[in-house]
C-alpha cells in the first residue's frame, strides 16, 4: 500500500450507526393485526452515519482517522475489526452496558417497509476527556476535519470547543455535516457546512416562498460561515463560497435509494479537497459521487475507479453540449 503523506489525512469525528437491512418477501396479512406478514430472506448489516464517510474517504485514497463510540456489544467489535481493514485508523470508545446505536430497516424488493431504531448513547464524562485528549492529539497531523453530528450522543459542547479552538490555532479546514437540531452549534466558524435543502428552510424560518440563493443568503447569515453546500435532491447542489452562488446540477442517474447519498457527497467532496482541488471542483465532484450512489440500495460504497469514469463521462458530456 502506498504511503501517504500527512497533508492528504483526514480526521472524521461524529456518530457511528449500524444499518441492518433486513430483506424478504410478503406473503400476505398477518392473522393478527392488518399488517404484512413478511418472511425474512436475507439480512446485510453495514456501518453508516460517519463511518460511512470514513470508509469512502478510504476507498477514494485518503488516509483517514475515525474519533466515535460504539456499544460493548457484538455490532459494536464488528465495527471496529471493519474499520481497522479500509485504510482507517479507529479511534472507538466502548460505553459500557449499551448497544451499538443500530438502525434496522426492512426491505421488500427495493421498498422500505418500516425502520426501528436503537436509542441514543450518551457519554460519560470519562470518555468525552479522552476524545478531547485524542483530538489534541490528531489534529495537528491531519488537513481537513469532517464533523459528521447526527446528535447521537459522540458530541459534546466541550468537545465541539475543542475543534474550534485546535482548528484555529493549527489551521485547519473543517466541514459539519449535522442535523437541524445542532447545526447552529456550529455557528461564527471558518467552517463548511453541508445542508439539505429543507433543513435550510426550517432553520431560517421564512414564510414567504424564496429563491435558492436568498435562502442561502439568510443561511449565512445565521452560520457565519466560510462556505455552505445546500443538497437539493434529484435537482443538485447550490453552493454558497466567499459571497459567489453556484448551481450543479443532479447526474443523469435513476433514484433508488437516497440513505447515505449526503455521507457520499461529503467523502468525495472533501478526499479532492485535501488533494488539492477547488472547492468548486471539489462539490462537482462530490455530487457526481451522489449521483452513483442514488442507484444503489442501502449504505453505499464508492470505489475510486467507479468515481473517475463518471468524471470522464461528465467532463465529455459537457464539452459535447
Amino acid at each position: 500500500m502506498t504511503k501517504l503523506s500527512l497533508k492528504n489525512r483526514i480526521l472524521v469525528i461524529g456518530d457511528i450507526m449500524v444499518d441492518r437491512y433486513i430483506s424478504g418477501k410478503i406473503l400476505g396479512l398477518s392473522y393478527e393485526a392488518p399488517i404484512p406478514q413478511i418472511e425474512i430472506t436475507k439480512t446485510d448489516v453495514k456501518i453508516g452515519g460517519c463511518g460511512t464517510i470514513a470508509e469512502n474517504s478510504a476507498l477514494l485514497g485518503t488516509k483517514v482517522n475515525i474519533i466515535s463510540i460504539i456499544g460493548d456489544d457484538e455490532i459494536g467489535k464488528a465495527v471496529k475489526n471493519n474499520l481497522n481493514r479500509k485504510n482507517i485508523e479507529p479511534i472507538l470508545f466502548i460505553q459500557k452496558g449499551k448497544n451499538t446505536i443500530t438502525r434496522n430497516r426492512i426491505i421488500v424488493g427495493t421498498h422500505h417497509i418500516a425502520r426501528f431504531d436503537d436509542p441514543t448513547l450518551k457519554l460519560d464524562k470519562n470518555t468525552e476527556i479522552q476524545i478531547i485528549h485524542a483530538l489534541n492529539k490528531i489534529i495537528p497531523q491531519v488537513r481537513c476535519i469532517i464533523i459528521s453530528d447526527y446528535n447521537k450522543g459522540a458530541l459534546t459542547d466541550a468537545i465541539r470547543n475543542c475543534i474550534r479552538e485546535q482548528t484555529i490555532k493549527n489551521k485547519k479546514q473543517v466541514i459539519v455535516s449535522s442535523n437541524i437540531d445542532n447545526i447552529t452549534k456550529y455557528q461564527n466558524s471558518d467552517y463548511i457546512h453541508r445542508v439539505k435543502k429543507s433543513d435550510a428552510l426550517r432553520l431560517i424560518n421564512s414564510e414567504k416562498e424564496l429563491s435558492d440563493e436568498q435562502i442561502l443568503v439568510k443561511l449565512n447569515d445565521i452560520l457565519k460561515s466560510t462556505s455552505i453546500i445546500m443538497t437539493k435532491g434529484s435537482e443538485g447542489v447550490v453552493t454558497y463560497h466567499d459571497g459567489e452562488i453556484e448551481y450543479i446540477s443532479a447526474t443523469h442517474h435513476k433514484i433508488r435509494d437516497l440513505t447515505s447519498v449526503g455521507e457520499i457527497l461529503i467523502a468525495a467532496f472533501a478526499t479532492y479537497l485535501v488533494k488539492g482541488h477547488s472547492f468548486e471542483e471539489s462539490c462537482e465532484i462530490g455530487n457526481i459521487a451522489a449521483g452513483i450512489a442514488v442507484e444503489k440500495i442501502g449504505i453505499k460504497q464508492i470505489k475510486k475507479s467507479e468515481l473517475e469514469r463518471e468524471i470522464k463521462q461528465y467532463h465529455s458530456l459537457a464539452v459535447s453540449k
